[in-house]
């Protein structure tokens, strides 16, 4: 875990030299990928496209995304869960994916509660999952 630290301090100076935005989007959402790394001993496989700054809405939309990315660390099974995550001014469109256990969604009790919360914000969220196949989220939010 050393070397993996090492290396999110090395990506995270990179990172402060494309940003424009001191305190941005993606800058949140790859502090909360160190920490479910760090939490849940899983290796996030991360690629960031763009940025935004930062606002409460957008941090609502990360949070999501984190949400999300613990729940693969959790239930998947998985050693490593996939991000893709696009930022920019008024749009952010991100995808978690791991290739563990997956699930029947008509079998979990709160199966929609990302979803709701995600309607909460303005923003969309779809998770697909089948036994054995994995799970997909989907998380969209666009500003209005």
């Amino acid at each position: 875990y050393l070397a993996r630290r090492q290396e999110r301090q090395m990506r995270q100076t990179i990172s402060e030299f494309r940003s424009p935005f001191s305190h941005s989007a993606r800058a949140r959402l790859q502090h909360l990928c160190d920490d479910v790394e760090d939490i849940h001993h899983i290796e996030i496989d991360a690629v960031f496209r763009g940025d935004a700054a930062l606002d409460e809405t957008r941090d609502a939309v990360v949070v999501l995304a984190s949400e999300a990315l613990v729940n693969a660390a959790k239930h998947s099974g998985a050693d490593t869960v996939d991000l893709y995550a696009e930022f920019d001014d008024v749009r952010i469109q991100l995808f978690i994916r791991d290739r563990g256990r997956g699930f029947d969604p008509a079998n979990v009790s709160d199966g929609h509660g990302l979803a709701k919360r995600a309607a909460a914000i303005g923003a969309t969220a779809s998770v697909s999952s089948q036994p054995g196949s994995g799970t997909e989220v989907e998380i969209l939010w666009e500003q209005q």
